[in-house]
């Protein structure tokens, strides 16, 4: 009896480590035991340069400080508005991906005086659509399989804001291919996507 009711405790803690959200895996994270993984958090922008209808973008990302780096993982979109059909999904992922980055996000350098930082960017290279049976509830979302996307930028302030700068020379590998799902046909790497609105 008493060997059965260990067995049961066994199992429930197991359960919780490994479906409990606090120790859940965040895709492409390398930062292994190295800082405290922080979030998700969530932020939403437009990404309809014509304002009419609209389309708004929420992010859902985590952060994680491991080797002096701030690494920022990218786990998801929402789409909202009338006109986000109009708009090609890698453009939304890319705009949204692009203002958040440009919009003074949460991390270092918070002060004026504080050093120059280096955002790790890190989400899948692969992402696919899921359009929901209501407006507002379309999602992209990344693909399993996919590799990891990796790009880097360097941050600073001056008495104008924050000014964030991408750094291409620490760019890994540009010839990282989707996986063989014929949903998985959004692919986001090898370039800036603060060049999304140009």
């Amino acid at each position: 009896m008493r060997t059965n009711r260990y067995t049961i405790s066994f199992i429930v803690i197991l359960f919780l480590v490994f479906c409990s959200p606090v120790f859940a895996q965040i895709e492409c994270d390398d930062c292994g035991s190295s800082g405290t993984l922080e979030g998700p958090y969530t932020s939403t922008f437009s990404v309809d340069p014509t304002l009419a209808g609209g389309c708004e973008v929420t992010i859902t990302y985590s952060r994680r400080t491991c080797n002096s780096v701030t690494n920022i993982f990218i786990t998801g979109y929402k789409l909202t508005g009338t006109n986000c059909p109009s708009i090609p999904s890698v453009t939304i992922i890319d705009r949204a991906l692009s203002v958040f980055l440009s919009n003074s996000p949460p991390f270092p350098p918070y002060e004026l005086t504080d050093p120059p930082a280096i955002w790790r960017v890190v989400r899948p290279v692969c992402w696919k659509q899921v359009i929901g049976t209501t407006e507002g509830d379309t999602t992209i979302v990344g693909c399993p399989e996919a590799p990891c996307c990796i790009t880097y930028y360097g941050a600073r302030n001056n008495n104008c804001g924050k000014i964030v700068t991408y750094l291409p020379k620490f760019y890994q590998n540009n010839s990282l291919v989707c996986p063989p799902d014929t949903t998985c046909t959004i692919r986001s790497c090898g370039y800036d996507p603060l060049d999304a609105w140009k």
